[in-house]
């Protein structure tokens, strides 16, 4: 029965006395099936089995389930399971009893149906401890669409067990001949990387069982691989060796096609006109599961027949070494829930963005991207996971073990194992008739929908660990430019308006990781009057809770290199990001922003604001010329710490003349932000900025002048400068937009709009994306936001909104959840600081860095963002935290 319109599926497992695995549901019904076995060695010819439509399809295929298969195809297969799972004697003989009965709704050796047009093939690499029946519910779900599958079973010793022809007795060219592998000298076909475990334990049991009088059978059984590192090359060369039985796979299905004879030592009454002319051998996919899905990546880097890879639930231990960038096939990952080590998903992100690249020259990085911008023929790519499920999801095991068996055995899912079946089957055949033009049945489409809150598409894994060798930090980065930098640059000009800011920019140091470096990283407080601001923000006046704040506040690093030098690239230049910050903020409060938009390519210069608005700050006291021509050969002289000049915060005062105070702060604000892109501007051009004017700022407030900036020369792109801030730099970056024409983009995050409420925006003509957060807007904010947009509106754009200027908010959140005090404090007092957030603080930080991320690219013409965080799939997968303010409104 179709699974489509109807939704509903046969799940009766029984008919009659007889177990069986589930039926298929495609338009073919009656599906065939056929062992083919070739060579007369271990390391020649294949052993599969063959699932295809049958030709009589006006009958059930229940009227035949007295010629089912047993789901077992020997003996020797129950007992192999059982050594693979390592159970014990008990165990094994209630797992006899539990899938002795199993049979395939099949008809064996049953003739093809030939229709008027040719069938594609689906080739199929098994996982570790499997067989070629193993996913036989999967086969006759694609044979049931019109497929013919290749069941490959593997010789590697990855199969529960297997066996081949050791000596084959036959009648060849009217006598009888005696084959054997030394007569052939089969010997010689082996390859060096062949896998053979020389260890391996055959019982004379399984030696005993042999069923084929024409042939003498050797049995391989399975050989248990270790998970580390000294055992790579084992499992490398047991992929390397699956993927030549691909290829031979395919070499047979090409004779069968041409209707040669072939020898098949399992059946010698196979008529080679049966497949002839019947196969589309331009339409072939490779899929596979577990290491079989990482045999379907090798294969396809190798083997150009095969025009789809289809990696379900892929385990890429045995093939992490291995470099993916021939790719050049659709591949798609279907996923489980319960399966994935970080280290394996970062495996399956690179190979399904083939731009992100960890690379120690990142300017291949820079080169795909405009590569992929410029070019539409890009292989796709798709990841999805279906949720609540397991790895054996995709397997018969869930069919053919009891309620109590799948849960004493850690196989029954929450997700339903029929839907489990039927999504990954679905996702699937869409995938491989999409881009083989294969024509598809709407119901699977309608399938798909019907359950889409049951997938969840992208690949989307951050590291969420804040310590790393006992030492507390911010997130990491997810861009691809994994090592970042950071500098503290103090511009004291003479009339007394200098700048401070934080400078973060992609590390010189591509090839390490930032982890390397966490005995480098800055302390996320600069100083301890720091912390007595912090406190007097929150208005915590105890000494005890102020002494356990500061305590709390120094144990955070940031995880960036101190001073390290930029990376320069050959034919690419930065953007630049100038950030101001909120009321009670400083250069590091927004540090896990800041990192992540300079780990995606951009130099982010961090404000410090002087206007008695930050937490704390400070400038340096006059220093008279005296001073510093004594001092001007000595290329890092440190100043003395008295010649520090504290600047406290001063306290919000609803007073009746706070709109002009505050519009006053954020005009000087402006004009900060400015005169810090002057600065870069001369540091770009290579300008010489006199020596007494540039001062660096180390922990514990060491400052040395700097002479030499020479290693920024020339690595800024200064027509793409984006201004950016959050609450009262929300206003101040709104504002930047219209006073100075340098600033392209403006992205803010909610911000405070109070102080520019009066300010006229109308001859903005300039990209903006406002990113809110729930709890703190006003309808008077929101009012002042959808002013701007409107009326700046184009009404000759398409879409039912301006694409230059976006409002969203993010429901559920508070708006401390784009600073870092989410990350710096505990539990406790996040319950305190945060208390209206609903929101996980890593999916506030990520939705505000992908909504940013996402904007700022398309505004510059940059393409996708590499970050890990693939901003199609995050925005899918949190759509329902994210509300647009326009849609409703323009």
């Amino acid at each position: 029965m179709k699974k489509g319109i109807t939704v509903r599926r046969d799940k009766k497992l029984r008919i009659n006395d007889r177990k069986h695995i589930p039926m298929p549901t495609g338009p073919f019904q009656v599906i065939g099936c056929r062992d083919l076995m070739t060579g007369a060695s271990k390391f020649t010819g294949v052993l599969l089995r063959l699932y295809y439509p049958a030709a009589n399809q006006a009958r059930d295929m229940r009227e035949y389930y007295l010629m089912w298969p047993n789901w077992l195809p020997h003996e020797n297969y129950r007992s192999a399971y059982a050594e693979v799972s390592k159970y014990n004697n008990s165990v094994y003989k209630a797992l006899n009893w539990a899938i002795g009965d199993g049979f395939i709704p099949c008809i064996p050796n049953a003739k093809p149906l030939r229709d008027d047009h040719k069938w594609p093939v689906i080739v199929f690499s098994h996982g570790i401890g499997a067989c070629r029946t193993t996913y036989s519910a999967l086969c006759i779900e694609f044979a049931s669409h019109g497929f013919v599958v290749a069941a490959i079973e593997h010789r590697d010793a990855s199969a529960c067990c297997t066996f081949y022809a050791k000596e084959v007795h036959l009648s060849m060219y009217g006598s009888n001949a005696r084959l054997s592998q030394s007569e052939y000298n089969l010997n010689d076909m082996r390859d060096d990387d062949e896998f053979e475990d020389s260890n391996a334990n055959r019982t004379k049991k399984t030696l005993a069982k042999t069923f084929l009088p024409q042939v003498t059978v050797e049995w391989i059984p399975h050989s248990h691989i270790k998970v580390d590192e000294s055992h790579y090359s084992i499992g490398n060369k047991q992929v390397y060796q699956r993927v030549r039985e691909c290829s031979r796979t395919l070499d047979l299905l090409e004779s069968l096609n041409a209707g040669y004879e072939i020898q098949n030592l399992l059946d010698q009454l196979l008529d080679p006109s049966e497949f002839e002319g019947i196969l589309d051998l331009e339409r072939v996919s490779l899929c596979g599961h577990s290491i079989g899905a990482a045999t379907v990546l090798l294969a396809l880097s190798s083997e150009l027949r095969f025009k789809v890879g289809i990696c379900l639930d892929a385990w890429l231990f045995p093939v992490k070494k291995e470099n993916f960038d021939c790719l050049s096939q659709p591949v798609i990952f279907i996923n489980t829930e319960k399966f994935h080590s970080k280290q394996n998903l970062r495996k399956i992100r690179e190979i399904a963005n083939p731009s992100f690249l960890k690379c120690s020259n990142a300017q291949d990085t820079i080169s795909n991207r405009n590569k992929e911008r410029s070019s539409d023929e890009t292989p796709e790519r798709k990841v999805y996971t279906l949720k609540g499920s397991l790895h054996y999801n995709i397997t018969d095991v869930p069919f053919l073990m009891s309620w109590t068996a799948r849960k004493l055995c850690g196989t029954d899912s929450s997700m339903d194992r029929f839907t489990a079946l039927d999504l990954a089957t679905s996702l699937a055949l869409d995938f491989i008739c999409s881009n083989l033009n294969i024509p598809l049945s709407s119901d699977n489409e309608v399938y798909l929908n019907l359950h889409r809150k049951r997938i969840k598409s992208g690949i989307n894994v951050r590291n969420s660990s804040l310590k790393f060798n006992g030492r507390s930090h911010l997130p990491l980065p997810t861009g691809p430019y994994k090592v970042v930098a950071s500098k503290d640059i103090l511009f004291e000009e003479p009339s007394g308006k200098g700048v401070l800011l934080r400078l973060f920019y992609p590390s010189a140091c591509q090839s390490s990781e930032i982890t390397e470096f966490y005995n480098e990283w800055p302390n996320w407080v600069p100083h301890e009057n720091y912390v007595k601001g912090i406190a007097k923000i929150f208005n915590i006046n105890s000494y005890w809770i102020h002494n356990a704040l500061k305590w709390l506040l120094s144990q955070t690093y940031v995880p960036s290199v101190p001073d390290s030098k930029p990376l320069r690239q050959a034919d690419y230049k930065w953007p630049l990001i100038i950030f101001s910050h909120g009321w009670g903020g400083c250069r590091t409060m927004y540090s896990t922003i800041c990192i992540e938009l300079a780990s995606n390519g951009f130099l982010v210069a961090a404000l410090e604001h002087r206007d008695n608005s930050a937490c704390c700050t400070f400038s340096l006291s006059k220093v008279n010329q005296s001073e510093v021509d004594k001092e001007k050969n000595n290329k890092v002289a440190s100043l003395e710490t008295n010649s520090i000049e504290w600047i406290d915060h001063s306290p919000f005062r609803r007073t009746i003349d706070l709109y002009e105070a505050m519009n006053e702060k954020v005009k000087n604000r402006v004009d900060e932000c400015s005169r810090v892109l002057n600065l870069f501007e001369a540091i770009n051009a290579g300008r010489r900025i006199l020596d007494y004017q540039l001062y660096s700022v180390s922990d514990n407030m060491k400052i040395n002048r700097i002479v030499d900036l020479s290693e920024f020369e020339n690595i800024l792109d200064m027509e793409k400068v984006i201004v950016m801030g959050h609450s009262f730099g929300g206003a101040t970056a709104t504002l930047a937009l219209t006073e100075d024409s340098r600033f392209k983009i403006g992205v803010i995050l909610d911000a405070w709009m109070y102080p520019i409420k009066d300010e006229s925006f109308d001859d903005l003509q300039k990209p903006i994306l406002f990113v809110n957060m729930e709890s703190f807007q006003t309808e008077e904010s929101l009012s002042k936001m959808r002013n701007i947009v409107n009326s700046n509106f184009n009404p000759n754009q398409s879409g039912l909104t301006n694409s230059n200027m976006k409002i969203f908010t993010l429901r559920g959140t508070s708006h401390l959840n784009q600073c870092d005090i989410p990350f710096v404090t505990n539990w406790l007092a996040r319950k305190v600081f945060l208390r209206k957030s609903k929101i996980d603080r890593f999916v506030a930080h990520d939705l505000t860095m992908c909504l940013s991320l996402d904007f700022i690219f398309k505004q510059l013409n940059l393409g996708k963002p590499l970050s890990t965080l693939s901003t199609d799939s995050y925005f899918a997968l949190h759509q329902g935290k994210l509300r647009d303010e326009l849609c409703s409104k323009l």
